[in-house]
């Protein structure tokens, strides 16, 4: 299986790299409910930062699967 092409494989890994960051960030932001705003707004731009990651991920893999393919 190693050696097979991988379909979809730049959506799956970034999926996970984005739930895995937005879990441990939003238990995190649970945790800092007591702190300042400058303090809790670094938790919510990190999560929009790992948004966009996962957006050029899918982009990324689009380009590589499905950009220049004709319609049959």
């Amino acid at each position: 299986m190693l050696t097979d092409s991988k379909k979809y494989y730049y959506i799956t890994v970034g999926i996970i790299i984005y739930l895995l960051a937005s879990t441990v960030l939003f238990l995190v932001g649970n945790l800092t409910i007591g702190l300042s705003k400058e303090v809790r707004l670094i938790s919510w731009n990190l999560n929009a930062f790992f948004v966009a990651v996962n957006q050029l991920f899918i982009l990324y893999e689009w380009k590589v699967s499905f950009s220049g393919k004709k319609l049959k």
